[in-house]
């Protein structure tokens, strides 16, 4: 039996979870222009696949992970006449030893099969009928492979999907432990606490809608989310919940957090051991995140405890962005000594004994405001490594940064470029997590600090963690006029107008002439010295070829 149709109308992620879902076995071949990737469905689960994508072949994924140099690779594949003669050639020729070749094989077919998830034209035929003999098999996480690619879905298709799968959707907490998901999906899932619809969760997310639904589909495409009719139900109706605490006992709650925060590695704040593993550090951020978010207070009048909230939660978010990743982890275990064998758990900060009340979230995207109390140590930059050899073919487009074996700092500065430009594009959110990954990278680059300063700027909601990065280029970058307009601007709408017009007399300190600085004093009602004066002081100046002449030249 066949089942075949056009990309552009079903995504390939919602083929494979179809597939997986009724178990099938059989051959998914899609076709693009010129080029074919075949993937082997058994059960349900993709175990391999082909493709003659140029940078799918294997001579280039070994070359690729720097198992054979381009000069080996070259003479391997001059040796044979076909491609599927390649691993046995590099076996005879002693290159690689079985082990090896499996391990990279495998590693290849997953790669296939991933790429194959991110098309998004052409055709598709799955064959029930097609058996295919295969000398090896991945066991690779659908579900993840789902998770990761369900963000390539277009958001009309994703709606669509969605609004054929059910009214209203639930988390699925059984698959929480074993994927891997992004700040935008774990935000996205802890804003649904009872069954919602694509509008609600879009709604309570504070997010574009081109934004929220695919990555509300990925959720729904790995299982993570299911409709509320395929929900299991619960054996027992839940505890009653306990009144919640007064305002009071909140704000003495968030005192003592905050005062042990501020002296607290990653591990104290997440209240995990050295040794967690990834599924303890996401149970333990997201119990924090539900009790602390800033969202649980949005209609709360009292600032201290707004602002409280945003630092205890900016606290707890930068403690998960580290753990959360191998690499940083790594990195930042060394920089503080950690043992990862130590068992005994650190010390819990101080709280009150009633939880703290749930409230109906307001819309609000994904928040990383930072603290006014001195932040936890960042993970430290990885050291130096060789720079790969070159592909033996020209790579595919995409927008993912260069492979690491880049020095930190040119890999930096790629990140940076790249996050610029997605600004440039409106992408905000792709622009945020790049000039995060620079700065983290290089904290000590003003620009970096700056560009993400800027891109956190674009929502209201980023503001607190939009001021920690331009306090930072400020101290980077003491003269740029850029920063201080861009505080003065932010403190404004925040509603702290001493601090504004602070920011908006510092950056006339340095261009005495800046229309913008001058503006926005005039509009808050300040007095500032008029421009006639300033250009007759220009003029005099001119005479003698001073600064300030050099500068109304300029404008």
């Amino acid at each position: 039996m066949e089942h075949k149709g056009y990309i552009a109308e079903k995504p390939v992620p919602e083929i494979f979870r179809q597939i997986a879902a009724a178990r099938s076995t059989g051959l998914l071949r899609l076709s693009s222009e010129q080029f074919t990737r075949a993937v082997v469905v058994e059960d349900g689960m993709p175990v391999y696949a082909v493709s003659n994508v140029p940078q799918d072949q294997l001579d280039v994924h070994l070359v690729r992970l720097r198992l054979l140099t381009p000069q080996q690779a070259s003479d391997v594949k001059s040796r044979i006449e076909r491609e599927h003669e390649l691993p046995a050639k590099i076996l005879e020729l002693g290159l690689l030893t079985p082990d090896d070749l499996d391990s990279a094989r495998r590693d290849q077919v997953a790669r296939i099969i991933q790429s194959a998830m991110l098309w998004r034209d052409g055709e598709y035929l799955f064959d029930t009928s097609a058996r295919v003999a295969h000398d090896i098999s991945v066991e690779g996480s659908l579900e993840q492979w789902l998770l990761d690619a369900g963000h390539s879905v277009t958001p009309l298709l994703a709606r669509e999907i969605l609004d054929a799968a059910g009214e209203r959707f639930t988390p699925h907490e059984v698959s929480l432990s074993s994927l891997q998901m992004s700040p935008l999906d774990g935000f996205l899932l802890s804003r649904i606490t009872t069954p919602s619809t694509v509008d609600e969760i879009v709604s309570q997310s504070g997010l574009p809608e081109d934004q929220s639904v695919p990555a509300i589909y990925s959720l729904f495409a790995s299982g993570l989310l299911v409709a509320e009719s395929d929900a299991v139900a619960p054996a027992a109706a839940p505890p009653p919940v306990a009144s919640g605490p007064t305002i009071e006992e909140v704000r003495v709650d968030l005192t003592r957090t905050l005062s042990f925060y501020s002296n607290a590695d990653h591990y104290e704040v997440l209240g995990i051991t050295r040794s967690a593993s990834s599924a303890d550090i996401k149970r333990a951020y997201y119990s924090l995140a539900k009790k602390y978010h800033p969202d649980r207070y949005h209609a709360e009048s009292d600032a201290e405890v707004r602002e409280n909230l945003e630092a205890v939660f900016a606290f707890v978010t930068r403690a998960y962005d580290t753990l959360s990743d191998a690499r940083h982890r790594a990195d930042y275990d060394r920089e503080i000594g950690a043992n990862p064998t130590a068992s005994a758990p650190p010390p819990p900060p101080p709280t009150v004994a009633t939880p703290m009340p749930a409230a109906t979230p307001a819309p609000r995207p994904v928040p990383r405001p930072e603290q006014p109390a001195p932040a936890p140590r960042p993970p430290a930059s990885p050291p130096p490594a060789q720079a790969p050899p070159p592909p033996l073919v020209e790579p595919e487009p995409t927008s993912e940064p260069a492979a690491a074996g880049f020095d930190p700092a040119q890999l930096a500065e790629q990140l940076f470029r790249q996050g610029s430009m997605r600004l440039e594009q409106r992408d905000v959110l792709g622009a945020i997590e790049l000039l995060r990954e620079a700065v983290r990278m290089a904290p000590s680059n003003g620009q970096y600090h700056l560009q993400l300063g800027l891109a956190l700027a674009h929502n209201p909601r980023w503001l607190k963690e939009a001021e920690m990065h331009l306090l930072e280029a400020q101290k980077f970058e003491p003269r740029n006029v850029q920063v201080y307009l861009k505080l003065g601007e932010i403190y404004h709408t925040r509603g702290l107008p001493k601090r504004a017009e602070s920011q908006y007399r510092a950056a006339l300190n340095y261009d005495p002439l800046n229309r913008n600085a001058r503006k926005a004093l005039t509009d808050m009602g300040i007095e500032v010295p008029s421009l006639t004066g300033r250009r007759a002081s220009a003029k005099e100046s001119e005479k003698s070829g001073g600064l300030f002449s050099k500068l109304f030249k300029k404008k």
